[in-house]
């Protein structure tokens, strides 16, 4: 096995705290690594630490303990006493993208003007925030402010306050949110979900639909998902509140 040395990202980006993992700005060269420093989790509901307005991504990922789909085990020559079935967990509809669009200019980072920018994951409070200062192409100043966390006492709960304030002129501001499904669960090549890692220990993508949705109700603003795992036939329910503040609970 080849071991890769440890390189520890530079001090300017992520500045040393005892309680707080802390991004002063942002890096595309170290996105891939802060999905995952940036994870929250209870146990049994986890998420990545992806942007919340979905791109720039590397992987999208909402988890659920013990959540998976059942794959047939392939070998060269029949087997005796060996598994025929494997186990693979996956992705379930992802709720975390807010697409963020003021005067029909959206926030991308990779081009956006940021005059301030901090993301931080507070080990305390358990909560993932970021604060940031667009500079929209039309010259008018947003304040983003986002918070994360996973609920310990209520394990079903994810929840994200997405605050905007604009701060000199005013500003048509649209904020579009809505589940984004997937196929499996393994790290894609971003925003389409296609593998392309080259990694011995992951499964093979999943060809067949996944989650079949069986049920669906919307009351408002309110939306009700039922779905079920293709081959385990295991179920899953997703609602999403989005009134004020978007409430998540799988």
């Amino acid at each position: 096995m080849i071991k890769s040395p440890i390189v520890a990202p530079p001090e300017h980006i992520y500045p040393p705290d005892p309680w707080s993992i802390i991004e002063a700005r942002y890096s595309q060269a170290y996105q891939r690594r802060a999905e995952t420093v940036f994870a929250l989790s209870n146990g049994y509901l986890g998420v990545r630490g992806t942007f919340d307005e979905g791109r720039p991504v590397h992987s999208l990922g909402t988890f659920i303990n013990g959540l998976y789909e059942s794959r047939p085990i392939h070998y060269a020559e029949e087997p005796y006493g060996l598994a025929s079935k494997g186990q693979t967990m996956i992705a379930v509809p992802d709720a975390t993208v807010f697409r963020l669009y003021v005067d029909d200019e959206p926030l991308l980072f990779p081009v956006a003007n940021c005059r301030a920018y901090r993301r931080e994951l507070d080990l305390r409070a358990d909560t993932l925030c970021r604060d940031l200062i667009w500079s929209t192409p039309g010259g008018k100043h947003v304040h983003v402010r986002t918070s994360r966390l996973v609920s310990l006492d209520q394990r079903h709960l994810l929840v994200i306050d997405y605050r905007i304030t604009m701060l000199d002129r005013p500003a048509p501001v649209v904020i579009r949110t809505g589940l984004t499904g997937t196929q499996s669960g393994h790290h894609g090549s971003g925003e389409t979900g296609a593998s392309t890692l080259v990694d011995p220990r992951l499964a093979k993508v999943f060809e067949h639909q996944v989650l079949c949705e069986e049920l669906r109700r919307e009351d408002g603003r309110r939306l009700l998902m039922g779905y079920r795992a293709a081959n385990s036939g295991m179920t899953l329910g997703v609602g999403a509140y989005p009134h004020h503040r978007d409430v998540l609970s799988l």
